[in-house]
């Protein structure tokens, strides 16, 4: 599908945009573009990449994670939802900077999260507004990030308009064994369903649906960006090596992004937005393995170093 047709935003983002400009060296200069996007998995360490990053001087991240741009553009379905993303933490933002009294509020905070709801809710969703997102990245010289786990399930026609966007996008795959990665997604939604003991009807209900398998099965949506991108501009990593070794993994984040490595810090060995215990059924995991495990085979054999990691 082509992506919509954004109400003429020209107006509002131009004055969202000169607000954000106050703060910039050089107003006039034309901003970097997002230099690195890591597209997934889901359930796949992401936010815990959000959060070393975001210790990094030199990598400037956007205070939402999970940007959701372009799939907003080619998925009707993300945009039905994408408002309450970004309403909620705006909300709750701009409300914790209006409790420090009139001195202290950091009045471009509140700028930036009034103007980037109001753009959405405008459906002003377009590079324009990608760059708004990013605005709060005064320095230039930071490398600007977007950590989407969405990402990876977009089609070769989205895909397409990221290269169009910067064709040197480096891009990161964060890789969790398939059924586990599934696993720990039915538990995530279980969560957000407040169920407390799940029942076989409800397991059976949430892994036949959800995306649960879809997002699993990785070879054909890493073959999709491998359509487009040069491979050498994806970096596919097992999840596993988070918890095993935190920092040679970064490490070598930080060396295919050409940014300086981190020191070690107390927070490469937390985990972030831990699931919830449940009793998982072991028919649950059969049955995921008896439809996963050929993608499993497929990306092993594209990335033969995910079988050290997985077995």
């Amino acid at each position: 599908m082509k992506p919509p047709q954004p109400v003429v935003c020209s107006m509002m983002a131009n004055e969202a945009m000169s607000n954000a400009e106050v703060g910039r060296s050089d107003p006039a200069a034309m901003p970097p573009k997002v230099g690195f996007l890591c597209i997934g998995a889901q359930k796949g360490g992401t936010s815990w990449l959000n959060e070393q990053l975001l210790l990094h001087p030199g990598v400037c991240l956007p205070p939402v994670k999970e940007v959701h741009f372009f799939n907003y553009l080619y998925s009707p379905v993300d945009r039905d939802w994408i408002l309450d993303h970004y309403v909620r933490p705006a909300r709750l933002r701009i409300s914790a900077q209006l409790r420090e009294g009139v001195w202290d509020t950091d009045w471009e905070q509140v700028a930036y999260y009034a103007g980037l709801v109001e753009l959405v809710r405008k459906g002003c969703v377009d590079e324009r507004w990608y760059e708004y997102v990013f605005s709060l990245c005064h320095d230039p010289g930071r490398l600007r990030g977007d950590i989407t786990p969405a990402y990876l399930t977009l089609g070769v026609e989205a895909i397409a308009h990221v290269h169009r966007y910067n064709p040197r996008m480096r891009l990161i795959a964060l890789l969790r064994e398939p059924v586990e990665r599934a696993v720990s997604a039915a538990k995530m939604i279980i969560k957000r369903k407040k169920i407390a003991q799940p029942d076989d009807t409800i397991w059976r209900s949430v892994i036949s649906g959800h995306g649960i398998v879809q997002k699993s099965s990785y070879a054909g949506q890493l073959q999709n960006w491998l359509t487009v991108f040069p491979g050498e501009q994806l970096l596919v990593l097992p999840y596993e090596r988070i918890a095993a070794e935190p920092k040679a993994l970064l490490d070598e984040v930080c060396g295919f992004l050409g940014i300086a490595p981190m020191q070690h810090d107390a927070t490469m060995d937390e985990r972030v937005h831990g699931g919830r215990h449940y009793d998982v059924p072991a028919w649950v995991r059969e049955w995921l393995e008896s439809r996963l495990s050929p993608q499993r085979a497929l990306v092993e054999d594209m990335y033969p170093l995910l079988a050290k990691w997985w077995h």
